[in-house]
């Protein structure tokens, strides 16, 4: 996660050269198979919300690229005065129906312009919205892709990160290209079939009797609840503390904090209080008494709650492990709603593993518009080369310590 978000311009206002001039498209690419796709670019906020909110009954998306969260991301750049939205529509020329949609942001950055799935570093999957006549074979991702490159005129380098190779089940062309590469992390899920109990049983005696034993060091502790903020004070509050406990975790560890500066901290509070009455976001507390021992933050599409942040109360409370148990709480609280699709989001992290999550790939597309977009290229292939030989890995991770 970077420190700041690009600044980002669009539309027929922007300010760049010549060269790099962002035409809006209308443009047809020709298919091996003897179809055509159209592509139509939407530019600003408002226009392309509108466009993804008539696409959503159609179209499958991952919640990062659903309406709610656009719209947050959308006020995010408003917020911040960084530009607005744009999106690629794809459609097939000979009948219309909708091959795919793509929400963007496109930026200078260090005197390239690059195109990106509109996510500010705050999604953990990107991609596009696919539509009924997403193609599934060869012929058709590389029309696909021609006809995308072809929306995007003036643009430098295409950078699509942290792709699902699936899309709510169905292939996504983009993540399928042969010259997309694993992404530097991958996404961690967790499917209850029954109930929370069972799962619990089904990680084995050892984990379910710790999870009790961290249950009954709660209860000692004074009345433990467990609440889903609601109000506007309660959001407040319950989001006040899980900013400070991830603050005081990150600066305990060693590691960079970023959250708390003002652009992630508006837009986390933002997406929950415009959301907060229909339930797409959501932050529960875990108390003891009068503490609040850990917080959880997440979104809700259809029968899938996804993780977004979580902290705990620290040192005090480590040895009952409440990030565990405000994940069992919530697993609960979600189940009982036919809610049963726990998404933990990107990254490898040990209490994950501990609920026998399941790992999916992610890809990344990156490529070259234009000679200055080359240099990326050179990069990314090397980072790519040694993320794969993990001897190599290892090695340049001990240098980088005795340094």
């Amino acid at each position: 996660m970077t420190a700041s978000w690009p600044t980002i311009k669009t539309g027929a206002t922007t300010n760049l050269d010549a060269s790099s001039a962002l035409v809006p498209a209308d443009v047809v690419s020709k298919s091996t198979t003897g179809g055509a796709y159209r592509v139509t670019r939407i530019d600003g906020t408002r226009e392309v919300r509108a466009r993804i909110a008539l696409a959503a009954n159609d179209c499958t998306a991952t919640v990062f690229q659903s309406e709610p969260w656009l719209a947050a991301i959308g006020r995010g750049l408003a917020r911040d005065g960084c530009g607005e939205l744009v999106a690629l529509d794809v459609a097939d020329a000979s009948n219309g129906e909708r091959v795919a949609l793509l929400p963007l942001t496109i930026a200078r950055e260090r005197r390239r312009t690059v195109a990106r799935f509109a996510d500010l570093d705050v999604s953990d999957y990107r991609g596009p919205l696919l539509g009924p006549a997403a193609p599934q074979d060869m012929a058709g991702e590389r029309a696909l892709w021609a006809a995308v490159k072809r929306g995007l005129p003036g643009v430098d380098l295409i950078r699509f990160e942290a792709m699902p190779a699936e899309i709510g089940g169905r292939p996504n062309p983009l993540a399928r290209r042969h010259d997309a590469t694993p992404a530097r992390l991958k996404g961690f899920s967790v499917r209850i079939e029954t109930t929370v109990e069972a799962m619990l049983r089904d990680r084995g005696k050892k984990y379910r009797k710790e999870a009790e034993r961290c249950f009954r060091l709660l209860e000692k502790e004074g009345a433990p609840k467990f609440r889903r903020a609601e109000t506007p004070d309660e959001i407040n509050r319950a989001y006040a503390v899980l900013e400070a406990q991830q603050s005081a975790r990150q600066m305990a560890i060693g590691h960079a904090y970023v959250l708390d500066q003002p652009q992630y901290y508006e837009f986390y509070r933002d997406l929950l209080m415009t959301e907060r009455e229909s339930g797409f976001a959501a932050i529960f507390t875990l108390e003891a008494g009068p503490e609040v021992v850990a917080a959880l933050m997440g979104v809700v599409r259809g029968d899938t709650f996804t993780l977004l942040r979580i902290s705990n109360g620290g040192e005090k409370w480590q040895h009952l492990s409440p990030g565990r148990l405000i994940v069992i709480e919530a697993m609960r609280h979600f189940v009982e709603r036919g809610i049963r699709t726990f998404d933990m989001g990107a990254g490898d992290y040990p209490f994950k593993r501990g609920f026998g999550a399941v790992e999916t790939e992610l890809f990344d597309l990156v490529a070259a518009c234009s000679l200055r977009g080359l240099p990326t290229i050179a990069v990314e292939r090397s980072k790519t080369f040694v993320r794969q030989r993990p001897v190599l890995m290892a090695a340049i991770g001990r240098l980088r310590g005795k340094a």
